[in-house]
């Protein structure tokens, strides 16, 4: 993050081919993380790609990026990458992997719930045995759920 020589953002465009094998399509170097300057990198993307959206698009949690890409490719599944979301985790409610039982239970939300019965199961299950429910990072994360949980 930042470390080319002039200290931009790289934002670079990686799919997943027929063979589930990454193809590389491109990248940009951006000053700003800002709605325009997203507007402005999947537009190119699009010219480039000769007018055809992505199906599906994985990022973090960036507020920016998501409001463009809503914008550039309104009809572009948007989702939220579990890698990211587990980091993120350990930064904000780090002090719950502490306790025996949350990890795992935490773990089968992000991949292991297979269907929304499941998964609101998992959740309250959550919520009542590790006394969570007020933790704000967690509620967004649960208003979240139809962009990183498989099972919607």
């Amino acid at each position: 993050y930042r470390t080319n020589k002039y200290n931009m953002i790289c934002a670079p465009f990686v799919g997943v081919n027929h063979h589930w094998k990454n193809v590389f399509f491109g990248c940009a170097f951006l000053l700003d993380e800002t709605i325009p300057s997203f507007i402005w990198l999947f537009e190119a993307f699009l010219e480039s790609m000769g007018k055809k959206a992505p199906k599906t698009i994985f990022t973090d949690q960036d507020a920016a990026m998501s409001n463009a890409i809503a914008k550039v490719f309104p009809n572009t599944r948007h989702r939220l990458c579990t890698w990211h979301i587990a980091k993120n985790a350990a930064k904000n409610i780090s002090k719950f992997f502490n306790k025996p039982g949350f990890n795992q239970i935490f773990s089968k939300l992000l991949h292991g719930c297979e269907s929304e019965l499941e998964f609101e199961s998992t959740w309250n299950k959550m919520i009542e045995e590790f006394d969570v429910g007020e933790n704000t990072w967690l509620k967004k994360l649960y208003d979240l759920r139809g962009k990183w949980c498989s099972a919607f």
